[in-house]
């Protein structure tokens, strides 16, 4: 695995926790803006950026099972 796959593996981890945190202040801040305690606000804030990391994950976990399929296939060949 080339170095570059190395550190973005190493570092997806952190700007989903980043993205996740991020979203909570979000949402924070939208049930307590202006005194008005809705929460609706706040779940749709979640719900977009669960909507959001999930989607990104699933295209993640894609892309891993086609590049491990590209390697197993060129062992085969090397062979």
């Amino acid at each position: 695995m080339p170095s570059s796959d190395v550190k973005r593996d190493l570092i997806i981890p952190y700007i989903v926790i980043a993205l996740l945190i991020w979203g909570a202040i979000l949402a924070l801040g939208a049930y307590v803006f202006q005194g008005q305690h809705d929460l609706r606000k706040p779940l749709i804030i979640l719900a977009c950026v669960g909507t959001f990391v999930g989607f990104w994950g699933v295209l993640l976990w894609i892309n891993r099972g086609r590049l491990l399929r590209g390697h197993q296939t060129r062992d085969k060949r090397d062979e």
